[in-house]
């Protein structure tokens, strides 16, 4: 009874994570340019990603490594295995829409690292209850309707510039240096 609970959420740095200066583009590209951040493992769903994105004609780019990497490629998803973390904010420069069809999510720092970016992001609803607001600035999908997460992919390109500048207001308030002194300050009082 007398423990404490403290709940210190995932920080971003949003100086590292930032919107591009966005030139002027055609209403539809010929290609729209998704993007994935994390283990390529089946708790993911990134197989029926790749897929929704074939249906689209989309370019399906998954950065991180694990079991599902081949089935990945042979649906034509560009992967080029793990990148490090100072790499990461210019691959999210060339994207257009970030999606995490995850079954099932905390509060994942690679959708905090995309929203900073200004990205407009499409999410499963298999991300925890507490993220929900996030999920107001996102479009939102269950994970095992492939028509859902295509509509959201869809709506969340052709809003693109509206959910991103929402989305990077929201990740503001993640901002590492905000965030990670409450941090530190547990560390030292646990290690007291």
């Amino acid at each position: 009874p007398e423990a404490r609970i403290v709940h210190i959420p995932n920080w971003v740095d949003t100086e590292m994570f930032r919107p591009r200066e966005r030139v002027t583009r055609p209403k539809r590209p010929r290609l729209v340019r998704v993007l994935y951040v994390g283990r390529l493992v089946l708790e993911k769903n990134l197989p029926r990603l790749a897929r929704v994105c074939q249906k689209l004609g989309a370019a399906l780019t998954c950065l991180g490594a694990g079991p599902d990497e081949q089935e990945l490629r042979d649906l034509k998803a560009f992967c080029p295995g793990i990148i490090r973390w100072e790499d990461l904010p210019a691959w999210h420069q060339h994207a257009d829409v970030f999606c995490l069809p995850s079954f099932t999510e905390g509060h994942p720092k690679a959708l905090l690292e995309a929203m900073a970016s200004g990205l407009a992001c499409a999410v499963s609803t298999g991300i925890q209850a507490y993220m929900m607001n996030t999920m107001m600035n996102t479009t939102t999908f269950h994970p095992t309707d492939e028509a859902g997460m295509a509509d959201a992919i869809v709506r969340a390109f052709e809003n693109r510039e509206h959910l991103g500048l929402s989305a990077r207001g929201l990740a503001l308030r993640y901002e590492i240096r905000d965030v990670l002194p409450q941090e530190i300050r547990l560390l030292e009082s646990i290690a007291r």
